[in-house]
């Protein structure tokens, strides 16, 4: 099938061509900004969130509508309303600052509030301050709406304690929601936030009728096993949730998934509040990161359909003995995935082995530097090492293995704690299938502590079984002295041995088939995959781009995925110039794009009126800049994306460029002479995307200037934020 894209996002297609247009000076085209008023401004917090939409809520509907103003927040996770807020704010949206992962939840404040946070939210949910003050165990004169939970001075938290308990709460409403995502099978970003906030109501009302949640740094279990009880009922009810939602939470028995996940959530909220203030962060990228629980239930979910009994129980101690690492490998869910018991390196079976016959290095099981009864891995790099210089770590030292890392597109972080000589030293962890070429995958972070212990956490992109883990200090530099690593408390998820199998491809989703795409001139044809998109050398792409060139794709439904009633999508793209001096930029969006479930495929319709559509674009002098605003070329636009097996759709790739080209020649020039090498970033939410191995894309955000004054400068902007990828083309003759 061949279709015209046109604008889908128009942004896409001008910027494949106007990204780094050439042109002459002049004053751009803008706005003024508006009149002077009164701004407000105030934080997102859960940790500090950047580049998240922060809504005036009027209309207390939850929803940007028509007349509602709207702020991002920055890095440092603060925002303002030039004309003032006296309503609801909503935030969602965003990437935490801390943690690096992206923020899928929503996160409510009183009118008045200057601090937006898991607590506020559950003001907004119907608790009083005092209620919620006494529930959380913090002091009665705290100031939940103007506290800042995450402000430092002299590099130490204000409010340790505050912070802590905020992180705790926002935990438990994060993991009872994937818990309630994965049980209806819910992929899109608008439907999983309104789950969070059915969730968030569901613990505020239950929580106004009284009980202490912490004590101290213990969290009631029981209390929490009520909370998802009561927020599993609400979403089952809810109509804010897909009929098929709503069944699939109702085949589940919310008192029997209160008693299984209680304990293993509490684990997770209490390892936040006992974290040192120093750890908190690493902490809490360790927990948030962790998808144990929602694995375990979606594995077990058949076990959950009837009322709580002994094997109810017998669940739960294995899902809380799981998470708490003191057992419970196997999720239960037929020789599956799980995380491994954490290795310590105190059994006798352990090993560890210098990396390499010609590496140099030294590695040994020794006695921790800071606790004598405790065996750790020490590791030490000395002049001459080789800068790849590291060790291997076996489980068995005669079959030279681990049990086998298991990574799932839902799980696939390790960690493992670090005792670095200095702080800012590169330490990489890399996983090998064999000896037998098969693909590497690695992970660099860096130490944050000297002469202290830290938990490092390395998130994998992608799904794999691997047989072999080595650790590399002080990676790819040479020591100029005697550096000695200490390591310990390895976790990662694996596969079980004796029968155990691979981890499940994940379905009920879309991808691209391959993770390829075709450019098709005639009767020359060049593929090309993502993994290639996605090097430093790129993909090259002919120009002037003829017009009969095609973009051919094939896009699969794995399993049977749902979209919610009055789904949209939005999609946003950026190129910028990579040479030397260049200023060239183009950014651009789509938004309010309706997409429809069809028996052919996806159905992609633009509104007679309320989508957008608009281009940014910047000369590669920096002199040009000017918005553009295609809304009105791409209304009405239609189109499906065949998804049955076998189907390819021809996306009219020459033709669309040509027409965007016509569109911006007036602001810029020299757009055919154009030649080199673009960074592209491209983001798209609203579709239940994923890698063709079930793998998650990486979320990513876009902030893409909207209005400009007289002068060039930026007025307003809009972020985007969502599943996306980052690659390279090249423009070439």
């Amino acid at each position: 099938m061949s279709f015209k894209l046109r604008l889908i996002p128009a942004a896409a297609a001008a910027c494949v061509i106007a990204a780094c247009g050439g042109g002459d000076a002049g004053a751009p085209p803008g706005t003024q900004p508006p009149a002077a008023a009164t701004p407000t401004s105030g934080v997102a917090v859960d940790g500090y969130i950047s580049a998240a939409t922060v809504l005036c809520d009027a209309n207390g509907n939850g929803l940007a509508d028509a007349g509602e103003a709207t702020a991002t927040t920055g890095s440092n996770g603060r925002y303002t309303f030039a004309d003032g807020c006296s309503s609801v704010l909503v935030v969602t949206g965003g990437t935490s600052v801390d943690t690096g992962l992206r923020f899928k939840g929503v996160l409510k404040a009183p009118a008045g509030a200057t601090v937006v946070s898991p607590l506020t939210t559950l003001l907004v949910a119907g608790m009083s301050q005092a209620e919620l003050l006494s529930t959380l165990g913090l002091p009665a004169a705290t100031d939940l709406l103007h506290t800042d939970p995450a402000l430092q001075a002299n590099g130490s938290l204000v409010h340790g304690d505050l912070l802590k308990k905020t992180l705790a709460v926002q935990q438990l409403l994060q993991k009872t929601t994937e818990v309630l995502n994965r049980i209806g099978n819910v992929n899109d970003t608008p439907l999983q936030q309104a789950m969070f906030a059915e969730v968030a109501t569901a613990f505020g009302v239950l929580m106004r009728g009284g009980g202490t949640l912490i004590t101290g740094t213990a969290v009631d279990d029981s209390l929490v096993a009520n909370l998802v009880r009561a927020a599993a009922d609400r979403v089952a009810a809810s109509t804010s949730m897909t009929a098929a939602v709503r069944t699939a939470v109702a085949a589940v028995n919310a008192q029997a998934l209160g008693v299984v996940t209680a304990g293993a959530l509490a684990i997770q909220a209490e390892a936040l509040l006992k974290a040192v203030d120093a750890n908190v962060v690493s902490v809490t990228t360790t927990q948030q990161g962790d998808t144990a629980i929602a694995s375990f239930v979606a594995a077990n979910t058949a076990a959950l359909a009837a009322a709580p009994g002994p094997g109810t129980t017998a669940l739960g101690e294995t899902l809380t003995a799981q998470v708490a690492g003191t057992g419970g490998g196997d999720t239960g869910g037929g020789g599956g995935t799980g995380t491994a018991p954490t290795v310590d390196f105190s059994g006798a079976a352990l090993g560890l082995v210098a990396f390499g016959s010609d590496g140099g290095g030294f590695a040994v099981v020794e006695a921790d530097p800071t606790n004598a009864a405790n065996k750790v891995a020490k590791i030490v790099k000395k002049p001459g090492d080789q800068v790849w210089a590291g060790a291997t770590v076996y489980s068995n030292l005669a079959a030279t293995t681990i049990t086998p890392v298991g990574l799932t597109a839902t799980s696939k972080s390790i960690t493992v704690r670090v005792y670095s000589p200095a702080a800012g030293e590169k330490v990489l962890l890399k996983l090998e299938k064999g000896d037998n070429g098969a693909p590497d995958a690695e992970v660099q972070v860096s130490t944050t502590r000297a002469n202290a212990w830290e938990t490092l956490t390395f998130n994998f992109p992608a799904a794999g079984t691997y047989r072999k883990l080595s650790l590399f200090p002080h990676f790819n530099t040479a020591a100029s002295s005697e550096l000695v690593f200490y390591f310990d408390d390895l976790s990662y998820p694996l596969v079980a041995e004796g029968g155990g199998s691979t981890p499940p491809v994940p379905t009920n989703h879309l991808a691209l088939v391959g993770d390829g795409i075709s450019l098709v001139n005639g009767s020359s044809t060049r593929s090309y995959t993502m993994a290639q998109f996605q090097s430093d050398a790129g993909i090259s792409v002919v120009w002037p781009m003829p017009s009969p060139m095609l973009l051919k794709v094939a896009v699969a439904e794995v399993g049977t995925y749902t979209l919610a009633a009055g789904q949209t999508l939005s999609a946003a793209v950026a190129i910028s110039e990579t040479t030397l001096g260049g200023k060239a930029e183009t950014l651009g969006y789509i938004n309010n794009v309706a997409v429809t479930k069809t028996a052919q495929g996806l159905q992609i319709a633009v509104p007679a009126s309320g989508a957008e559509a608009l281009v940014y674009g910047v000369s590669s002098n920096g002199a040009k800049k000017a918005v553009i605003d295609f809304a009105g070329s791409v209304a009405k636009v239609q189109n499906t994306l065949l998804t049955s097996a076998g189907s390819s759709n021809n996306i009219l790739l020459g033709e669309v460029v040509n027409y965007a080209i016509n569109q911006v020649s007036n602001d810029f020039t020299g757009i055919y002479s154009l030649r080199g090498k673009y960074k592209v970033t491209v983001v798209i939410d609203g579709l239940p995307l994923r890698k063709a191995d079930g793998s998650e894309l990486p979320s990513l955000s876009l902030t893409v200037p909207t209005a400009l004054s007289a002068t060039g400068a930026v007025t307003a902007s809009k972020t985007f934020t969502g599943p996306g990828l980052v690659g390279y083309i090249s423009l070439t003759d």
